[in-house]
Order: structure tokens, then sequence, then C-alpha cells
């Protein structure tokens, strides 16, 4: 049998070199032949390759190493729904950890770590044993052979026993990713080298020693080094076999930056390097739009300027999922239009879509869920609704939400509304025309809940097959063209259920959380692509990683790559394992003994069978990869893989507060090597647009109307109240000026007492007082307590008690919990659209709103929409102010509060003159701005600022006045208080 291993930098190469040994095998016509490839993504792209070197090609079967597996399976190797559920019965029906022990035992099998005193091992034994499973383990040992030849392409790491495997198996050719032409498996990594240098340091290492030491590590290629863990282990299981190596390595003849880096680590040397365009790292700020903007444009220099055919281009992410909406509206629809294809992302047919919001329906019955399950064109399409009638339906839901929480109570009250006669008119609900299809909704949702709540209760796995095939063909269609992928793997999970029915020795009863998880696996396809002269979309993955000209990877900051490893902390292969400990450490020596005790075809090619099964453990623990290990090799891979442009970009600054974010460590790991800078900073819209110092103005903004329904946040209205200026720059040009400064004693003590309307004033003091006050600290604390029951003085006086309030979408009423209030949002209409505000409200009264800062208007006027809500939440119109002990009323509060909100609606996107240092100027026509005021945000603004003259501002915003002509009631004299209750 033949043994042969193809080695080159380039799979493009490796897939010339796999179509010409196929175009010279002597395979008969009729043999079965393999092509294992890693990945469907992988595989599309090699079929593609092999079309074009070997036109023609027929009979070669191109599949995973999971479906070449599963050509030698029998029923003894269970399926995740029979593992899940046997697991399940044993470890006391707790639903995830059923989950993580069924993933693990596909795990262990890999690495034959199955004699463990551990309790897992113990615990996955005694499943084995009670249902009669195998390993995988027992599979790749097992006594089937094959004479069949086998391809295996672009495998970066398998496990020793899986290469045993498939050694076995006939004539075995590998066409594997190599970086470097020379020996290279004794390179270490930086983390390497430290730990070496440790380790001499202890030994009390000569000068010499250590002279050696360094010269050997300034020999190596830093990228090689650090990036090619991966490959080194691989290369140190492939050591133990015989195999015909073939070298297909491609010098190229380019002296561009990101050649002469390319050469280096394929040569293994360290050349002096210049810079040029062929790199280039981008940041851009922190918005994903703006990244994915920069990207479109970048594209299409390269293809108009470059001429470069966008089937030669590549963009590649650590998670492509949040970029696949923009990136969708921004190449479809802009001009021009870029071709894309997304590769190996998560299928999202109707069918699926569906399917996924009719069963979270069962767990949770809701509104948005509802509308979402309607408008979906496999739901819809099964009710066979048409566009009108879905839209009626869809308002049909809203209303008898908008009555009650309560869906059965509103369907109740929307009919009462229908049948009540004002003046000989109906006051709401439907005309007599829509009664049928009214009568039609109500039957639908009725059906649906009583279905879904059948769901909830526990089955075995024939009943649960069985109803959703009943609940499938009941509510949902299925497109042939579309959902053929999606259809075929729910029909397989529901053949896995009746499996697991027959199979199983116990028949129990699972809860719907199982059926479901094992339902919603994700299911992986390409989106467009027939596309064969697009761009390949996708996520930085095995498979996913092929030969293009220009190379953009994207989202590529340290917090997302090398991503972090989600595997569960009880995995037992988490790093190397000791070879002390466990069984196998001791590559093929190891398994060839195993073999000869189960009378096995031996494993030919294997070496160093002369040594002893005890050395052999000492010398070789296991190798288990873990995502880091695999995401630095990835993206070596890809580096070697681009032939002429290498693009790089990441979201340099925080979106939470603006902080700064560093480059992916695999990033800082190539910029380390290079003397001169290659990263340019992406600048604002705002920058881009005006190239003036003077960038913002305060020209009043034209009055707006509402074109969709409003949900604002409550929290955002107080943002703008109190710092319209810094609400701009941070919410509409995503600027974040860091502010330094060193708190007042008043600041200190007003956030002290706010903080102990939540607490005693003792536990406040004794958690949050400042030490550096020194010889103030006894002054303060007392003032502090003074202040403090003066308050509650207050409150008592008032006969009223603290509370908060909570404006929610799901509150059908108000409800109190202790000092807590539920209410419904406030609502009302503009322009036919409605208005909704929500949020949280941390201080209010029974009767009333509660203000703790100073008595003044441009004070008030941070709170304003804050009190303005309270108001019209609670029914009242008293404003208590907890400093001074005064009580005023606001007229018509939700008269107010609709002025503000149109304010905010129309100004939010712009400047607003309306800051609290020139509210006196604006509002009550003060004589003149402050000379001097004392914030970093209006400062900065000021500096940029083309400040107009106080008459022409005054004339442009002087509607402002009605705006808050509530507060400025309040307030109705500079000279003069305003009357309390």
């Amino acid at each position: 049998m033949t043994h042969s291993l193809v080695l080159s930098q380039k799979l493009d190469c490796l897939a010339k070199s796999l179509a010409k040994d196929i175009a010279l095998s002597q395979d008969a016509l009729l043999q079965k032949k393999w092509i294992l490839v890693p990945s469907s993504s992988l595989k599309e792209w090699l079929v593609c390759q092999l079309a074009f070197h070997l036109p023609g090609f027929i009979g070669y079967r191109i599949a995973s190493l999971e479906e070449f597996t599963k050509s030698f399976l029998d029923s003894s190797f269970p399926t995740e729904t029979q593992m899940v559920s046997s697991v399940y019965n044993v470890l006391e029906k707790r639903v995830d950890l059923s989950f993580s022990f069924s993933s693990l035992f596909f795990e262990y099998g890999k690495y034959l770590l199955l004699e463990d005193q551990d309790f897992q091992i113990q615990c996955l034994n005694q499943i084995v044993q009670e249902e009669g499973f195998r390993f995988l383990k027992d599979v790749w040992m097992g006594d089937t052979y094959e004479n069949a030849p086998i391809y295996c392409f672009g495998f970066d790491f398998l496990p020793p026993l899986a290469w045993s495997f498939l050694i076995r198996h006939g004539s075995v050719f590998f066409y594997a990713f190599s970086p470097c032409m020379e020996y290279w498996g004794d390179v270490s990594s930086d983390r390497e080298r430290r730990a070496l240098s440790r380790f001499w340091e202890r030994k009390k290492a000569s000068l010499a020693t250590w002279g050696t030491l360094e010269n050997a590590f300034l020999k190596e290629p830093p990228l090689l080094a650090n990036l090619g863990k991966l490959g080194r282990e691989t290369n140190k299981i492939l050591d133990e076999f015989d195999f015909t190596v073939k070298e297909e390595y491609e010098l190229s003849e380019k002296t561009t930056l990101l050649s002469r880096m390319q050469k280096d680590i394929l040569s293994f040397e360290t050349s002096p390097l210049f810079v040029d365009d062929s790199i280039s790292i981008c940041k851009v700020g922190s918005s994903l739009l703006r990244e994915v903007e920069n990207l479109y444009q970048e594209i299409l220099f390269f293809h108009l300027e470059k001429k470069i055919p966008f089937s030669q281009m590549t963009i590649l992410a650590p998670n492509i999922e949040p970029y696949i909406p923009l990136i969708e509206s921004l190449f479809s629809h802009s001009n021009p239009s870029i071709p894309y294809r997304l590769i190996h992302v998560p299928e999202r047919s109707s069918f699926r879509l569906g399917l996924e919001k009719l069963l979270s329906l069962a767990k949770k019955w809701s509104l948005d869920v509802l509308i979402s399950l309607f408008e979906n064109k496999s739901f819809s399409s099964s009710q066979r609704w048409d566009d009108q009638t879905k839209e009626k339906m869809v308002l049909f839901l809203k209303e008898i939400f908008s009555l009650s929480s309560d869906w059965k109570e509103g369907i109740f009250l929307f009919l009462e509304e229908s049948l009540t006669l004002v003046s000989g008119k109906k006051t709401g609900g439907i005309s007599l025309s829509e009664i049928e299809s009214f009568e039609e909704f109500s039957s639908l949702l009725r059906s649906l809940y009583e279905d879904l709540q059948k769901l909830l209760e526990p089955k075995n796995w024939m009943d649960f097959a069985c109803f959703f095939e009943e609940l499938q063909k009941k509510y949902l269609s299925v497109d042939e063209e579309e959902d053929s992928r999606s259809f075929s793997s729910f029909l397989e999970t529901l053949q896995e259920f009746k499996e697991a029915f027959f199979s199983l020795k116990r028949q129990e009863k699972y809860p719907f959380d199982i059926a479901l998880k094992l339902l919603q696996k994700p299911l992986f396809g390409s989106i467009q692509a027939g596309h064969l002269h697009a761009i390949r979309i996708g996520s930085i993955e095995e498979g996913n990683v092929v030969p293009s000209d220009v190379l953009f990877l994207i989202g590529m900051d340290e917090e997302s790559f090398p991503r972090k490893s989600f595997c569960p902390s009880m995995n037992l292969l988490n790093g190397r394992l000791e070879a002390q400990s466990h069984p196998f450490r001791g590559g093929v020596a190891e398994l060839s003994d195993q073999f000869a005790a189960k009378n096995l075809p031996p494993m030919t090619g294997a070496k160093n069978l002369s040594l002893s099964k005890g050395e052999f453990f000492k010398k070789e623990p296991v190798y288990v990869p873990d995502s880091y290990d695999v995401d630095r090799y990835l993206f070596l891979k890809a580096f070697m893989n681009v032939s002429s442009y290498l693009r790089m970009s990441y979201r340099h600054l925080s979106l939470e507060d603006g902080s700064e974010v560093s480059a992916s460590l695999v990033v800082q790991d190539l910029l380390q090597m290079l003397p001169f800078s290659i990263c340019r900073t992406l600048p604002s819209e705002k920058e881009e647009k005006l190239d003036a110092p003077c960038c913002f103005c305060l020209k009043a903004p034209v009055d707006t109307k509402l074109t969709q329904d409003m949900t604002l946040s409550l929290s955002d209205l107080v943002f703008f109240a109190r710092h319209p200026w810094r609400y701009y720059l941070e919410k509409v040009e995503r600027l974040f000026l860091k502010r330094r400064f060193s708190p007042s004693f008043m600041m200190k003590r007003s956030s002290l007492l706010r903080s102990s309307l939540d607490a005693s004033i003792d536990v406040v003091l004794e958690e949050t007082i400042d030490e550096s006050l020194g010889l103030f600290k006894e002054a303060f604390s007392l003032d502090a307590k003074e202040k403090y029951l003066e308050r509650e003085g207050f409150l008592r006086e008032w006969g009223q008690e603290i509370q908060a309030i909570s404006f929610l979408e799901t509150a059908g009423f108000p409800k109190k919990t202790g000092s807590f209030l539920e209410i419904p949002p406030i609502e009302w209409e503009v322009d036919g659209y409605k208005i909704r505000i929500v949020g949280d409200i941390p201080y209010a009264l029974q009767e009333g709103a509660l203000y703790l800062g100073d008595d003044k208007l441009p004070s008030l006027l941070k709170s304003w929409p804050e009190i303005l809500a309270t108001l019209v939440g609670l029914q009242k119109t008293n404003l208590y102010f907890l400093k001074t002990k005064k009580v005023k009323s606001i007229e018509d509060p939700l008269e107010s509060l609709k002025k503000f909100t149109m304010y905010y609606l129309r100004t939010c996107t712009q400047l607003s003159p309306l800051i609290s240092d020139w509210a006196d100027v604006l509002l009550r026509n003060g004589e003149s701005f402050p000379e001097e005021i004392e914030d970093i945000h209006v400062n900065w603004v000021l500096e940029r600022l083309e400040l107009p003259s106080m008459i022409s501002l005054k004339k442009d915003w002087e509607w402002l006045s009605d705006v808050f002509s509530g507060l400025i009631s309040l307030y109705p004299s500079r000279k003069e208080s305003h009357a309390t209750v």
C-alpha cells in the first residue's frame, strides 16, 4: 500500500497536485474512492479546483472524516439523541449537564481517554455498558478494512488515532499545508521561550549556554514561531509514519512587503523589510457600519483601479454574523453593487426561522414572537394568507394585546368593543365585514396555544417525533427550493428520535427542553453559492481559508481574535495530558500493541516500534489543541495564501465608553516584525465632510414628523436634557472625552446623600467615605449625617415614603410590590403614529415627583423629563423639593412631556443650545452667556463651534419658550420666587 504526503504553503498548489495524482492513478473505474476534507466550505472550493484542473473526474466521493467514519458504523455507535437520553437518565435528569456530557463522550473517544478513575469516565463507562454503545476509539480501532484509495486534503490537525485509522485503509495520500520548507519542528513561541529561559535560569546555566540559546531564538522567524504551534504538533504525529514525501512549494518572484515576509517564513530566514501598500491595517473607530463602509470602498478600489476580479477576493472575520445584515444592505443596494456569497453560515431559511419562532412560543407566549411568526413566510403560506390577510392578522394581534396582556381577555374586550354603540356609532373593534376574518384569527390563536401547551408535557421520543410532524404539517409549509436543507435536517432529527425510541433499553419520558435543543442544532450552508465570480465571505475557520489575490480580515481586535475557548470546564482534555496519568500517551507504538492484542492487521508505516511501552510513554504526551492555537495557525495559513494584498481592520474604540481597544495578538505579532507603521486611523464622517476648524453649528432644526411608531427610553431623554452636547458627541458622533476632575466637597456629599436613599447613612459612610479627606473626614461625616436627618424630617412631615417606578411594556396595569411600582408605558399619538416612553425612575413619592437638586431653573432642567414622566405615571401634579422642603405644582404634566419629546425628536441628531449654563439666557431672557464654563464637553465643542450672536440665537430658538412653558412657569421672574403650595 502507498502512503504519500504532499506539502506546500499554497492550497492551490496542493489542489493541482491532487488533480495530477488522480489523473495518474490506476484505480478501477467503479472502485469506491474517497476525498476527505475538514469542512463543507473547503469541499465546495476543492470541487471547483478539480473541475478546472481535471475535467470530468468521476467515481470520487468528497466527504468529511465524520462521514467517512459513519460508513463503518453500526447501531452500537450512539446518535446524539441516544447519548443525551442515556446521560439524562443517569445524571438525575439535568438538561444542560446531559448535553455537556454527551459532547464529551464523542470528544474523549478521539483520544482514548477511557480508563481514568474520574467520575466522568466512570459515568460514561456505565452508560456504555448499560446501553451496549461503542466509543469512537472502538470504531477507529475496529476490524473494518477497506482496500480503497483515500485522499486527505487540507487537514491541519487530527488526533493520532484518526491518522492510524486512515493509514489502515488502502493507499492514503495526504495533502497538507506547510508554511516552511525547512525543518521547523524545534522553533519556540514567545511563551515557550520564556518557559525555557526560566528553566535554564533555575539550572544556573553558563553565559555560553545563554548565548547559544539567544542566537537560536534570533534565527527563528517570529511569525512562524508564535503562530505555528498546531503545525509543529501535527508534524510530530506525521513523523511516526513512513510517508513518501513530495514538496510542492511555490516561490514568488514578487518583491512586495507581503511576499518578502511570506518568503522569510517559507525559507526560515529574516531579511530587511521595506514599506509598501501590500499590507495595511485600518482603525475604524467604534462603528461596525463604518468598518463595512471602508471595506466596500477598498473592494471597489481593487476591482476598478487594480482590475482584480471579485472572485479573487475573500473577506473573513472571527465572527461574520454581526456583519451579515450590513454587508447585505450595503453590497446589494449601493451603486455599484458588489456580488458576494456567504460561506458556511447558519441556515436562515423561512422554514427554519418559522420552526424556531413556533417552538419558542411554547416557552414564552408574547406579542413580539407571535408577530414574527405570523409574518414568517413558511407559517403564512401554510395558512394560505395573501399579503393583505397577513397584515390584517398582525393588526388583530396588536389590537388584542393593546387591550390586555392576557390574549384571551384581549379577544373578549375586542369583541365587546365591536358590539358597543355610542350615539349609533361603534367606538372601536371591527366591522361586520371583518367578523369572518377575526373568527379565523381567534380560532388559529386558540389552536396554536392549545397545541403548544401539549408540547410542554414530557413525552417519549416517538411521541415527540409524531407530535412535531403534526405540528409542522399544520403550521409550516416547505418551499422545495429554499427550505430543502433545513427541512431535511428536521426530518433527520425526527428519525433520530424514532431510532432512539426503539434502540434505548429504558423507555423514559423526556422534557421539552431536550427535544428543543436537539431540533435547534446549528445547520451551516452557503448562501448565494451560485455566484462563482463573487467575493467569498465567512468566518475564520478551517475550510474558509483559501488562496486569494486580496484578503480582508475584519473585526481583528484583541477581544475577538484569537477566540476564547468555550470548552466546558469539566473537559479532561483541556491543555496537554500528562503521560503518566492516562492510557495511550505513546503514539503509534502503543497503538500497535493494542492492535496486536486484538489480532487486527498491523499498522503499516509505524516507526520506533523497538521502543518499549514505558519509554514511549515518557517521550510523547498527547497534544489536544485549544482554540488559541487553532486560530493562530489559521491566521498563519491565511497570511501565506494571499498573493497580492492583505487588508486588516478593527474597531479600536469601545462602543460602551470609547476607551482604546488593542489589535488582535496575531496582528500585534505582525506589527512587532516591522520597523515602520502600516496602520491608519479612519477619520469620522464629520472629519471627512468638513475641513474647516469650525465643524459644529447651532442652526435651528426644521420641524419633524413621525413616519413610524416610536419607543423612547426615559434614560435617553434624561441624558439629553442633562447635557445635550455630551449626548450629541457620544450618541451621534461616537466621540468620548475623558473627564479628569476631582469631585468637590459638595459633590461628594450629594453623591453620598443620594446613596443613602437606598441604605442607612451609617452603612453608606462606612462603604464610600474617602480616606483622602484626612482631618476633614469626621467633619464630612457629621455634615452628611446632619443633612440626612434634615431630609428624613421632610419626608416624615410630608407623610410619604420613597418608591421606585418602572414603565414596562409588559405591564398591563399598575402593580405595586413593596416600594417598587410597575406602570404601563406612557403613550400618545402624533400624526397617526404612537409614541411610547419606557424606563425606570429610582426615586419618587406616592403623591408626586421627588427632586433632589437645587431649586433653580438650570438645575431643574436636567431632570425635567424624569419629573414629568413621574407625574404622568402617578397622575399627580405636585413636585417635592427634598433640599428646601418646598412643594410646587406643575400644570398639565402630560402636555409638557409631549412638548419635550417632540423637542428631543427634532433636535437629538444635532446640537441644541439649551445647555444648563445658557438656560437663563434662552428661557428667561438673561443678559449674557457666562464667560467661563467648567465642563470639558462644552469647552471642547466651543473650540470648534461657529457661535452666532445672542440676538440671532434667541430668534432661531425662541420656540423653546413654548416647549418649556411649564418649567418657566415655576420660575416666572429671575427676581421673584414662585409661590409654593
